[in-house]
């Protein structure tokens, strides 16, 4: 179940889907639920009760493909440009981050917003109207997402109705970027508050920037320290023998 999708009505092929999502919830024998919003939802309905689970299925990358490489003052956000996802919210961040960062001297800051999706004119707008004068902001699509996320100090994770179990957000702490969250739904199911940063879900310019700051100035051996155990605790929880546990006992169950 995906709480993203809101299909319109009035479409026929909308509605065909809708209906067909509903029929194979009826026709299973388990329906896993990625997270508790979700799963609280579908608990209202009597023929669901019986065979809904929450979890967070077989959720894992590859890494070695997704490790960590020189790192740069690089703040990655991977994303589809749809709404929810905080794209536009941090782009409004963006001036503010610009001042900061002057400020305090923080040398080579770049900014990349990687994705597509319905928003892509919207930011490119905004971007086009934002004047910077210390950080250089970066808006493309991405094949090969290893590439930058290798290089990232930061990586932003940023949905309004939960962050777990983000896939971007597994492959961005697998390459040693110390994340920032919005704590929204299940999110810190993702990574302890103590090694990673979560802020509220409206989002704030002035405790974003702070943290992003922050992080920046760590010294090369506070960086490393973080990075690393961020890293360990991301493969020690999203690994593919966690996936082949799950996907056997779901087997099992059918």
């Amino acid at each position: 179940w995906n709480a993203n999708y809101k299909p319109n009505l009035n479409y026929k092929i909308h509605f065909k889907i809708y209906i067909l999502i509903w029929i194979s919830f009826y026709l299973s024998k388990k329906i896993d639920i990625l997270n508790f919003s979700n799963f609280e939802y579908l608990s209202k309905f009597k023929f669901l009760k019986n065979k809904i689970f929450l979890n967070s299925g077989g959720s894992f990358t590859s890494f070695d493909i997704f490790k960590p490489n020189l790192k740069k003052n690089y703040v990655t956000l991977l994303s589809r440009f749809t709404e929810g996802k905080g794209v536009i919210e941090f782009l409004n961040c963006i001036p503010l981050l610009d001042k900061e960062v002057n400020q305090l001297k923080i040398p080579n800051v770049e900014i990349h917003i990687c994705g597509r999706g319905e928003l892509h004119k919207n930011i490119l707008e905004r971007l086009n109207k934002t004047i910077l004068k210390n950080i250089k902001v970066n808006i493309y699509f991405i094949q090969n997402p290893e590439k930058i996320l290798s290089q990232s100090k930061i990586f932003l994770s940023l949905q309004k109705r939960s962050n777990y179990p983000s896939k971007s957000l597994i492959e961005a702490m697998a390459s040693g970027c110390i994340p920032i969250i919005t704590n929204t739904g299940d999110s810190k199911k993702m990574l302890e508050e103590e090694h990673g940063y979560y802020i509220n879900q409206n989002i704030n310019e002035k405790e974003i920037c702070k943290l992003i700051t922050k992080i920046l100035r760590f010294n090369d051996k506070e960086f490393q320290d973080k990075s690393r155990i961020i890293r360990d605790l991301t493969i020690k929880k999203f690994n593919i023998q966690n996936s082949i546990k799950y996907y056997s006992n779901l087997y099992n169950i059918i």
